[in-house]
């Protein structure tokens, strides 16, 4: 099965770069210039967002669109090999969107990277607009590790705890399914002892577990990111997260979730990046195999293929 994902990848990723013109023309007419060229990403590359169809829109997608939140060290476009699972099974652009929320942040930098109300606003604004360019009632939301948290945001509105910005009033309505992806929903347990000197772990809006940007997100009503399915995934050998942070709570868990997946023996990387297969069923809601399967299956492809097989780097 991974063969063939990766034969697939292999052939769509030059396929899409940066969001549609039908797209882009959408929220430049409803949205204005200034947010068109956020969502587009177009300073980053091609890789700075996907998705939408020729038409102006609104239109009416044969499936509910999805709007996917990548990883912090990462961009949109990145998210290619996971898409895969999803256009191998009759999905297209028109259904699949993302846009960059940061810029050069690296593995070598991201500490000192925060969780910026700018990154929360390019979110939220690529779900307004996916929303609006579409005929479905709602979209759905999938979220990856630092990104998870950000799309919750994004979804609950409110004043931004850096800027106080006020962003309005919930999504909810707006959003079927949420689902996260080893999201960084507690904080990370290493930041309890790096708050004090890395700009990530910041108890403002850092991931400090008990920062001013984590109590937000979790401290209000449960059940804001979606009105159907609100889903978590987790790995007890997440690298990253961690099980426990020093506030006693589960990294990826949180309040509101109606269904858990927990995994084992698969760190960070191997969860963020391989689990494309069963991503796709939880997402239309079919039946998976054996989770003990799964995570076996993913562990062996996450140590025999490499970030650029995968098209991570270049």
């Amino acid at each position: 099965m991974l063969c063939k994902s990766l034969c697939f990848f292999l052939l769509i990723t030059t396929a899409a770069a940066t969001i549609s013109d039908g797209f882009y023309q959408h929220i430049l007419e409803n949205f204005g210039k200034e947010i068109a060229e956020i969502v587009a990403r177009r300073d980053v590359g091609e890789k700075g967002s996907f998705g939408g169809g020729e038409s102006v829109g609104p239109i009416r997608q044969n499936k509910i669109p999805i709007v996917f939140a990548h990883g912090q060290t990462r961009l949109a476009g990145n998210l290619n090999y996971i898409l895969t699972n999803f256009l191998d099974n009759g999905y297209t652009f028109d259904e699949l969107y993302a846009t960059t929320y940061g810029t050069n942040v690296t593995l070598e930098n991201h500490l000192s990277d925060e969780l910026h109300c700018h990154y929360v606003k390019g979110l939220r604004w690529m779900l307004e607009a996916v929303a609006s360019y579409t005929q479905h009632r709602q979209v759905d939301v999938i979220g990856f590790s630092f990104g998870a948290g950000l799309a919750r945001k994004a979804i609950l509105g409110g004043r931004c705890v850096d800027t106080k910005e006020d962003l309005g009033g919930p999504l909810t309505h707006k959003i079927r399914n949420y689902i996260s992806v080893v999201g960084a929903q507690r904080g990370l347990a290493k930041c309890d002892k790096l708050k004090e000197y890395a700009p990530v772990c910041n108890e403002i809006n850092g991931l400090f577990c008990n920062s001013d940007f984590n109590r937000d997100i979790n401290d209000h009503r449960s059940g804001y990111e979606a009105t159907h399915r609100i889903v978590a995934i987790e790995s007890t050998d997440d690298d990253i997260l961690a099980p426990v942070t020093s506030c006693r709570e589960n990294a990826a868990l949180f309040p509101g979730v109606n269904e858990l997946y927990t995994l084992h023996g698969l760190d960070h990387r191997a969860a963020t990046w391989f689990l494309g297969e069963m991503i796709y069923n939880i997402s239309q809601a079919e039946p998976l195999m054996d989770l003990e399967k799964i995570s076996e299956m993913v562990d062996k492809n996450a140590r025999t293929f490499s970030d650029e097989d995968i098209g991570l780097v270049r």
